[in-house]
């Protein structure tokens, strides 16, 4: 990333599309073994991790100076795959998601939503390293390998735009599943309260873009915060998969 070695850059992505493609290996061995598809915790985090890479890859492809954006992506691909080996427990019950259209939507929406704002983080994070280094006046490799601000700036708010509708849809079919289950709207779980928090977030990044001009470093740092608050929904999930959490 810093030295932007031309080896490196290669060595990586073919690394990472191996990877990749072991993992659909793992998947169709998976499925065939067990003779059905479930759609629980554990496929939703493997499956998430396999489209943010394969997203990954193809942006790179269309754009060469988005390559760079690996390095904050492929963290994040490792945790989610860790994170699926991690849950042996499933939080969700396969079967209950077999019988449940309403649930099946409601993970779907939900992984979706998760990659654009994965995405939307490590370009978030792109931004302010670039914005940094230009106002010390640092304009080396790295400056010169990564995007320009506007790019990103408007990358970002792409992202979020697109992910936005897919968390409020996440939340609302969360809440119509609540109401079935336990009579109410909102049990104010511990997923639910974090998952409020990054729709306000992500709400008041797009408002304030939109009515108040916000741009640049303002609009990544809370474009981070609610990507922070989606990954504690998650990593509630995971600790009760891995029986830590209750």
């Amino acid at each position: 990333l810093i030295r932007g070695a031309a080896k490196s850059n290669k060595y990586a992505k073919r690394t990472l599309q191996l990877a990749l493609f072991v993992h659909v290996c793992h998947l169709v061995v998976s499925f065939i073994a067990s003779g059905r598809v479930e759609l629980d915790l554990r496929l939703g985090l493997s499956a998430t991790a396999l489209i943010l890479g394969v997203v990954y890859l193809f942006a790179a492809w269309l754009h060469a100076r988005l390559t760079p954006l690996g390095a904050f992506v492929v963290p994040v691909v490792l945790l989610l795959y860790a994170g699926s080996e991690l849950v042996r427990d499933n939080v969700i019950s396969a079967n209950a998601v077999q019988r449940d259209a309403l649930l099946t939507f409601h993970i779907a929406v939900n992984m979706l939503g998760l990659v654009a704002f994965v995405l939307a983080f490590t370009v978030s994070v792109a931004y302010l390293i670039q914005e940094t280094m230009l106002r010390r006046k640092t304009l080396g490799g790295l400056f010169q390998r990564l995007p320009d601000l506007q790019v990103l700036d408007s990358l970002v708010l792409f992202l979020v735009t697109l992910g936005f509708p897919l968390l409020t849809l996440g939340i609302a079919t969360g809440a119509m599943r609540s109401y079935r289950m336990h009579g109410t709207l909102f049990v104010l779980s511990y997923g639910q309260v974090f998952a409020l928090f990054a729709w306000v977030c992500f709400a008041a990044v797009l408002v304030l873009r939109f009515a108040a001009g916000w741009r640049g470093r303002r609009a990544a740092i809370g474009t981070m915060i609610g990507f922070v608050c989606s990954m504690l929904v998650l990593l509630g999930y995971m600790l009760r998969g891995i029986g830590l959490s209750p």
